[in-house]
């Protein structure tokens, strides 16, 4: 049913247009700004600043300083420098990096761009456009935070902050801030003296290096070291007499033995078998021979063949006396009294040797020598009568001297492979008995030379090798 107080559908429009002018109608509330979640910035700094002032010791503040600031600067890599006395940046520590190489080439850059800077004493940006390992370092922003001591108005490190876009006003200021707690707090846990790292002044390198170009022309004999063993001088050689084996050694190594001793014996089986019928063989000769003389009175036939039984005779003879003179050789005696020197009697027991081969030395203890091997590569000038001076692995304390009196012209093969010159010394004066056998390290001085050239003699002859001068 229609209502007579239905409402013109005009009338809102109407109502409103009319008291526009007289009645104000609110505006929408604005809505209230969004609570940030967590903390602020700078209540982060503060609870920061707390933290710095319990770290124990100087190495914790390092590393809290590039693990905890992340939040605050927004880098993307931190480095922790010390300065040295010479006020060259150096790079401790460096964040996501375990161990920090001074000479890699990214430090050695970053050390190069802060030695651009004006004055490190005051925080500045840096500019770290440079490439590392061939390819671009991604991060190009860096800001410089400095420690310094307030006593000397002197820096003595900072940390470099770093990141791919430049740091806005907000976080320069926390950078700097933090610079000066870090500095701070390392200064309270580190004695001045060691604030900065040490480093050698350059009028000392000066120095050094003149006093170096000085001393390398400074002559010294040119020397080398080689091994040495103490041998008799000149020794008696108890060589082989026959082809055989030796099947009893009877004398004791390094035992003193007479003239005319027996030392060691041969197999003579085959000697004594041999030596037996070499004897009956004369035997028979010798009775066709009176056989023949008692017949040949009456018998011509028997009296021509007597010349012809008495060769055979005289064969038969010869071929005795070889075999029992072999027999006799078979035991070899001392040929003079001494030290008998060999190694060992398990060496020689059952082996076989040929005539003339080397068995033992007899060796008289007061007359030794030194015989030295001086390898090829360590081969120097040398002339007879040259000094030499030797340590013995029984008593490297006491040296003692010698002369050179022969060397090899030619370099042999030693043991193991070796390739060496043979030289031999004699000691000078009165020396007490030395022991045959012994060892040690020999050095033998050559001609004067510049203290540089003996100092760089390998290197140099390794040039001249490569370069094939």
């Amino acid at each position: 049913m229609n209502s007579p107080y239905r409402t013109h559908p005009a009338l809102p429009h109407v109502v409103q247009a009319a008291t526009a002018k007289t009645i104000p109608f609110p505006a929408a509330a604005a809505a209230p700004p969004p609570r940030p979640q967590g903390p602020s910035k700078l209540e982060r700094l503060v609870a920061l600043e707390g933290e710095i002032r319990n770290l124990p010791t100087a190495s914790a503040i390092g590393l809290h300083a590039l693990n905890e600031t992340q939040a605050l600067v927004g880098h993307e890599q931190a480095f922790w420098i010390r300065l040295d006395r010479r006020g060259v940046p150096k790079v401790e520590l460096a964040s996501s990096i375990a161990r920090v190489d001074a000479q890699a080439p990214l430090f050695r850059q970053l050390v190069m761009n802060l030695r651009k800077a004006k004055d490190l004493r005051e925080p500045v940006p840096i500019n770290l456009k440079f490439s590392h390992k061939q390819e671009a370092y991604p991060f190009e922003h860096g800001f410089w935070a400095p420690f310094l001591d307030r006593r000397k108005g002197a820096c003595f490190g900072g940390i470099l902050f770093v990141r791919a876009k430049a740091f806005d006003e907000a976080e320069v200021l926390i950078a700097k801030r933090l610079g000066q707690t870090y500095g701070h707090a390392f200064l309270a846990l580190t004695p001045p003296t060691l604030l900065r790292k040490f480093a050698v002044p350059r009028w000392a390198l000066a120095a050094a290096a003149l006093v170096l170009a000085v001393l390398f022309f400074i002559p010294v004999p040119m020397t080398s070291l080689a091994p040495f063993e103490v041998i008799a001088r000149e020794p008696a050689l108890v060589t082989a007499p026959m082809d055989g084996a030796i099947s009893e050694v009877i004398a004791e190594p390094n035992t003193h033995v007479k003239e005319g001793e027996v030392l060691f014996r041969f197999d003579d089986t085959v000697l004594r078998a041999e030596a037996t019928i070499a004897a009956q063989k004369a035997f028979v000769a010798e009775a066709k021979l009176a056989a023949a003389q008692n017949g040949a009175f009456t018998d011509l036939d028997a009296k021509r063949a007597m010349g012809e039984l008495q060769a055979e005779v005289d064969l038969a003879h010869a071929e005795r006396d070889y075999a029992v003179s072999l027999l006799n050789r078979s035991v070899a005696r001392a040929p003079k009294a001494g030290v008998l020197v060999y190694a060992a009697k398990s060496d020689l027991i059952g082996k076989p040797v040929r005539v003339g081969e080397k068995i033992m030395e007899v060796a008289d203890p007061s007359d030794v020598a030194y015989r030295i091997d001086l390898a090829v590569h360590d081969s120097i000038s040398l002339e007879q009568s040259s000094r030499v001076k030797l340590f013995f692995d029984a008593d490297p304390l006491r040296p003692r001297a010698a002369n050179l009196f022969e060397m090899s012209y030619h370099a042999t093969e030693k043991a193991g492979g070796l390739l060496a010159y043979s030289l031999k010394a004699k000691p000078l004066g009165e020396e007490a008995q030395l022991r045959i056998g012994s060892r040690g390290t020999a050095q033998v001085a050559g001609q004067q030379v510049s203290l540089g050239f003996y100092l760089f003699r390998r290197p140099i002859a390794a040039l001249r090798q490569y370069l094939g001068m």
